[in-house]
């Protein structure tokens, strides 16, 4: 939300661009491994045979897919009648706009993440099955055999990409699905470190780890700042870049995960807020790029910092109004229909 709703200002304060890149894309990498240590769980089942990949798809499909394609509409008929741009492609509908080529789509652009976590979905159950044959007598390594799997294919194909591809870091080595599956991995890894080796969790839990964490998060804020300044996000990779720009976005999840192992749960008085966030969290994701189009379409005035923060304020405050409505009226009965379909 810092990321985006900068963009509201960053015409008249271009230093906004900071927020925009280090903010949005620590986010996503920090959503990345929540994403994958919440999913964990359910791919650990599959692992061991109390879960099926049909549950399992169609746990993940009934709460993702509808939202999708209900935003996918709406944001084709904004662009159309309001924007007077060109709509999606085809591909929008079978998330592979980003599958294996650059992301450049500027149409329902925050979708090429929703992209990644699909087709993570789709792939690792079946490579986790294939390994359920390879540790028949150990089945739970087959989930941590899996994610390592990616982890490392993953990280040796954005080095090759990086020296083969003439495309910006940002939608090449960031936005690539095949690229980027590694992300989710790390944080299933921690949900397998939560059943089978709790003293290892909590070992991470400590403050050196805790520390590391935020060093490695730090060190990465700062090649970001710095790729920011020279605008060289958004181009092909300088030599240099070639070889620490793929190794960014495998320092990132790590430093996720370790600030995951050690979070603490939210203060008492906190939760009941934290916890509505929560539940409007995927809506929020899907409606708050719409309404911030709608609000740079039609503020065509002067803007000050007053106003820019007033104008941040009340889209921020929309965003989640419209969420609570989205997730009451449409996306809580389809995830009841969801417990009478696919039942965990």
């Amino acid at each position: 939300m810092l990321a985006h709703g900068s963009l509201l200002g960053i015409d008249h304060f271009p230093w906004l661009r900071y927020a925009t890149i280090i903010f949005g894309v620590i986010g996503v990498e920090l959503f990345f491994v929540l994403s994958g240590f919440l999913i964990g769980r359910q791919l650990l089942n599959v692992g061991e045979g109390t879960q099926s990949i049909p549950n399992f798809w169609a746990r993940r499909w009934f709460r993702t897919l509808p939202n999708y394609y209900l935003f996918l509409v709406l944001n084709w008929a904004l662009y159309v009648y309001v924007l007077k741009r060109p709509a999606g492609e085809f591909s929008l509908l079978v998330f592979s706009h980003n599958l294996v080529t650059p992301f450049g789509t500027v149409f329902f652009a925050e979708s090429w993440s929703l992209a990644v976590e699909e087709w993570f979905y789709l792939l690792a159950p079946l490579l986790v099955f294939w390994l359920t044959v390879v540790f028949s007598k150990n089945r739970k390594f087959a989930v941590l055999g899996a994610m390592i799997a990616i982890i490392i294919t993953c990280t040796f194909a954005r080095l090759g990409a990086a020296q083969l591809i003439n495309a910006s870091i940002d939608s090449a080595l960031r936005k690539i699905v095949l690229l980027r599956l590694d992300a989710l991995a790390f944080g299933v890894l921690l949900a397998w470190l939560q059943r089978y080796r709790a003293r290892t969790l909590a070992t991470l839990a400590r403050g050196r780890w805790r520390a590391l964490g935020a060093v490695l998060m730090l060190a990465a804020a700062a090649y970001l700042a710095m790729l920011t300044d020279a605008l060289a996000f958004f181009a092909a990779p300088m030599d240099r870049d070639r070889w620490l720009a793929p190794l960014l976005f495998t320092l990132l999840p790590i430093s996720a995960t370790l600030l995951l192992a050690s979070a603490q749960a939210a203060p008492l008085q906190a939760r009941a807020w934290v916890t509505l966030q929560s539940k409007w969290a995927y809506s929020t994701y899907l409606l708050h790029f719409p309404l911030l189009l709608l609000i740079l379409h039609f503020w065509t005035g002067p803007k000050s910092a007053a106003s820019v923060v007033l104008a941040f304020g009340g889209w921020y405050v929309a965003t989640l109004i419209g969420a609570a409505m989205i997730y009451r009226w449409f996306e809580k009965p389809l995830m009841d229909l969801r417990m009478r379909f696919a039942p965990l």
